[in-house]
């Protein structure tokens, strides 16, 4: 078991150093650097670069209702999207890693419709969207920001279909979904950390706390997972897989 947590929040510590490089994982990588652009949008450049944000633990990056005043690329750390209910409850609609791009979702609207929150220490790179806006007019670059819309679309529309999902079902689509984004970042697919605590992601998955820990005590009864405090080790992927094609 030690060897888990060792291995698992190596991939943690990586991710979460603000030293560590992350800019050749980040979806905004392309944007960043002019790639053969003519001299009028060489002007633009570096967008991130030029500024970049700490938080700590807690802290927000916006507020839902908040101007929007840039497009921000997670350089490390973790953090979520939460929007309020008509309830006055607080629903967890998303969690970014290295990487990852916030405020896409709020292009054209003038304001942030979610609160991002981060969840331990991060560094966040800021483009300013007067900046952002002008270098879309360029067609390459509109397309690949398209295309980062339509992979943020996909996946809401992924969470989305969850709701119709058993509770293990959810939990199985939530661990193989961290597996792929570990994976796609250049890490272990099969040992990572469960950056957020089991009430966020119950939250997340519109489980209750007890629920999603019953149902990784569960996978781990079943020796498809082991899991020690955040350290999660996948030993049977194809079992995970296997769940999701079951009415319970």
């Amino acid at each position: 078991m030690a060897s888990l947590t060792s291995r698992a929040t190596r991939n943690c510590d990586i991710a979460t150093d603000p030293a560590q490089p992350a800019c050749g994982q980040c979806a905004l990588d392309k944007l960043c650097f002019p790639h053969g652009l003519p001299n009028f949008y060489q002007t633009l450049f570096p967008l991130a670069l030029e500024k970049r944000t700490r938080l700590k633990r807690g802290e927000f990056l916006f507020h839902a209702s908040d101007a929007q005043t840039g497009i921000y690329a997670v350089k490390a750390g973790f953090l979520m999207t939460c929007m309020s209910l008509p309830d006055g409850q607080s629903k967890i609609v998303g969690f970014h890693a290295a990487g990852d791009v916030l405020g896409l979702d709020s292009l054209g609207g003038e304001i942030h419709r979610t609160g991002a929150i981060a969840l331990n220490s991060c560094e966040v790179c800021v483009i300013p969207l007067d900046k952002f806006e002008k270098l879309l007019e360029h067609p390459a670059e509109s397309v690949h920001v398209r295309q980062l819309l339509a992979r943020e679309i996909a996946r809401v529309e992924t969470h989305a279909a969850v709701g119709t999902l058993s509770a293990k079902q959810r939990v199985a689509t939530f661990l193989l979904d961290m597996s792929e984004r570990w994976e796609d970042r250049g890490y272990s697919k099969t040992e990572f950390v469960l950056f957020m605590s089991r009430l966020d992601i119950g939250n997340f998955l519109g489980l209750t706390f007890e629920t999603v820990s019953r149902t990784l005590s569960y996978f781990q009864s079943k020796k498809w997972i082991t899991v020690h405090g955040k350290n999660v080790l996948i030993q049977d992927l194809t079992a995970l897989q296997s769940q999701l094609k079951r009415a319970a």
